[in-house]
């Protein structure tokens, strides 16, 4: 049985990540599922277009699981974006409305570059930017 290069490369990816790395790694994933869905949505491809909001929805979970409770302030405020994220991803998923998954894009994107700006620090100054993140 051949491996897929791809998916050997990205494994690897993820197993030499830092903390922060692989949190721009799911956000990548989920800016991903959020542009398929609106495609499909555009396509009025329903079933598409909800396998994309799940997806993204899923990942959704999984950053704000990761988030850590006692890390102050900023956790909370965190993780009451991930509910906010979540829920408008819900919705345009009942809704089948591409317009909520513009303001997610937007905040997913703006995440994205704090985290992706977090990721290229020294060593040293990872900690604190990623406090909040298990």
């Amino acid at each position: 049985m051949q491996t897929n290069p791809y998916q050997t490369y990205r494994q690897l990816q993820v197993e030499t990540a830092s903390p922060a790395q692989l949190v721009v790694m799911m956000y990548d994933g989920a800016l991903k599922a959020v542009k398929q869905a609106a495609a499909a949505l555009q396509r009025r491809d329903l079933h598409q277009a909800n396998s994309g909001l799940l997806q993204a929805q899923r990942i959704v979970l999984a950053l704000q699981d990761a988030v850590d409770g006692s890390a102050g302030e900023l956790a909370a405020q965190l993780d009451s974006l991930y509910d906010y994220l979540y829920h408008n991803l819900v919705q345009a998923n009942i809704r089948k409305d591409s317009e909520s998954l513009e303001v997610v894009s937007g905040i997913l994107e703006t995440l994205r570059s704090a985290w992706l700006e977090s990721a290229r620090q020294p060593s040293p100054a990872r900690p604190a930017a990623t406090s909040a993140w298990r």
